[in-house]
């Protein structure tokens, strides 16, 4: 979804209280993903995502997650050690989610 359309559907329902930003797909890898945080906060919407957190980026840009005003994040790790973890993501990194949590 473009970002304009984005914020045309947020215009529209005025009355909205919460979003959560997530389905079929991983929502941190959406390109306008800090914009439509902003967005949503903008208006006072409770706003949520959920991730794998298995994506590989550098600090600033979990930096630029928490400075989005994101309320809440739900990290869906899928285990608790990289063996664990392949169970569930094939050729996953275990130590990626850790990191990206530190930061």
């Amino acid at each position: 979804m473009s970002f304009d359309t984005y914020k045309e559907i947020l215009q529209k329902i005025p009355s909205l209280k919460v979003i959560i930003l997530f389905n079929w797909g991983e929502p941190l890898l959406h390109h306008e993903i800090f914009n439509i945080i902003k967005e949503a906060v903008s208006r006072d919407i409770y706003t949520i995502t959920h991730t794998n957190f298995s994506i590989k980026q550098k600090p600033e840009f979990f930096e630029q997650l928490v400075k989005s005003g994101l309320h809440q994040l739900v990290i869906s790790a899928d285990g608790a050690s990289q063996e664990a973890y392949e169970k569930y993501r094939v050729k996953g990194n275990f130590d990626w989610i850790l990191n990206n949590i530190r930061y």
